[in-house]
């Protein structure tokens, strides 16, 4: 019967748990989830309903302040929120089968770019 040193399975406990460790921080990178967001049909759609159109204003505002936070990029400096409504207009025009979140993600981009922040 072979026995183990208590030093050698402290070497493999720490390691399996450094393993789970790095499993879950890559699990955790993935499990983002966006809350509220509205395809670009329903952004399209939503426009004759002053209500509707309102909450995915204001949801469309609190995702980019709070991207500008996460980021630390003040990229909303300067630009009134009637631009961001016509940019994600456009770009939900041209892109319905898209989400708001991914058209917004777009719109910091260039903004970020054209401030060269």
């Amino acid at each position: 019967m072979q026995t183990t040193s208590a030093g050698a399975v402290k070497k493999i406990m720490i390691l399996t748990l450094f393993g789970l460790m790095l499993s879950t921080a890559a699990w955790d990178v993935w499990a983002v989830q966006i809350r509220g967001a509205q395809s670009c049909k329903t952004w399209n759609d939503d426009k004759a309903n002053p209500a509707a159109k309102a909450e995915n204003e204001a949801w469309l505002l609190g995702y980019l302040s709070g991207l500008a936070s996460s980021k630390n990029k003040d990229f909303l400096r300067d630009t009134d929120s009637s631009s961001f409504f016509l940019w994600i207009d456009n770009y939900c025009q041209t892109n319905p089968a898209k989400d708001i979140d991914d058209a917004a993600d777009q719109l910091a981009k260039e903004l970020t770019k054209q401030k060269r922040l």
